[in-house]
């Protein structure tokens, strides 16, 4: 899916607030006002939440924004990003992709932070080295901020995949079994419709 820079003017006009929001913390999630949060300053981008989501897929729902500080341009990242991103680092290194997988996996599955993994997880920093022109703590980022997108709309404790969701895609490349096209054409058909109601 091609992103669009936004134009919302919701988001233009909301206040901004900032947030220290971890990863695992649905409750946190669920009892935010709406507005716009502040959650992430990666130096060359920011990451916010906007709360209700442009979706509007329940009432908890929140939509993750992107915006590139030297631009100043807004978007929301998606399950096509993020494959594609990982997918091409895999091509070019796929020690790295390995090591970019594990921290994907340690966020989603153990409710890591991204700092804290390379802080006791891993002795290899990859976080701030580049996928293309973009740094990869930038895909790890949009990728904690996506999957708790997903557990706060389908929670697993509901019996929902919730955070996995992001997972699938990217084990399936990391896998060999699927490119970035055919993971992102999989999950808009397949694990889409069996998210299934809250």
């Amino acid at each position: 899916m091609k992103i669009q820079t936004s134009k919302n003017p919701e988001f233009e006009k909301a206040e901004v607030y900032t947030e220290k929001l971890k990863m695992g913390d649905v409750d946190s999630f669920r009892k935010l006002p709406n507005g716009v949060y502040l959650v992430e300053d990666l130096g060359f981008a920011k990451i916010y939440l906007q709360k209700p989501g442009t979706r509007q897929k329940g009432e908890y729902d929140f939509s993750v924004w992107v915006e590139k500080i030297e631009k100043g341009d807004k978007w929301q990242p998606d399950y096509g990003e993020m494959f594609k991103l990982f997918y091409k680092l895999k091509q070019k290194d796929p020690n790295k992709s390995s090591i970019l997988y594990e921290a994907l996996k340690g966020i989603v599955l153990d409710d890591m932070e991204p700092k804290e993994f390379f802080n006791k997880v891993s002795s290899i920093r990859i976080d701030h080295q580049k996928l293309g022109n973009i740094p990869a703590t930038y895909l790890i980022t949009i990728f904690k901020w996506i999957a708790m997108q997903e557990e706060v709309n389908y929670p697993t404790s509901y019996g929902k995949f919730g955070k996995k969701m992001p997972l699938f895609g990217i084990a399936l490349i990391h896998l060999g079994l699927l490119d970035d096209k055919e993971a992102y054409k999989l999950f808009v058909s397949s694990f889409k419709r069996k998210r299934g109601k809250r």
